[in-house]
C-alpha cells in the first residue's frame, strides 16, 4: 500500500498504484580520497549514522536533530 502525505496532520491518502522502485546499483566499495590522502587529522571513522526520512519525519526530526547536535557539540573547527 502507497500513503501520500498532502498536509501535514492530515490522514494519509491511499492511491491504489504503488510505482515500482527500480533495483539498487550495485555499489563499488571507495574511501574518501581525503582519508587516503591523509587530509583528515582525527581520521575518517565514522562517528554518528544518521537517517535523512527520520530528520524530515515530523514525530522524529527533532530527536534526530538533537542527535546530529550532540555529535557536533564541542568538536573543534565546528562552531
Amino acid at each position: 500500500e502507497c500513503c501520500s502525505f498532502e498536509f501535514p496532520g492530515q490522514p494519509c491518502s491511499m492511491i491504489d498504484e504503488c510505482p515500482t522502485p527500480s533495483p539498487t546499483p550495485m555499489i563499488t566499495e571507495s574511501y574518501d580520497p581525503h582519508c587516503e590522502n591523509g587530509e583528515i587529522a582525527n581520521g575518517c571513522e565514522p562517528v554518528a549514522v544518521i537517517s535523512a526520512e527520520k530528520l524530515r519525519d515530523l514525530a522524529e526530526g527533532a530527536a534526530e536533530t538533537v542527535a546530529i547536535a550532540n555529535v557536533l557539540t564541542d568538536r573543534p573547527g565546528i562552531s
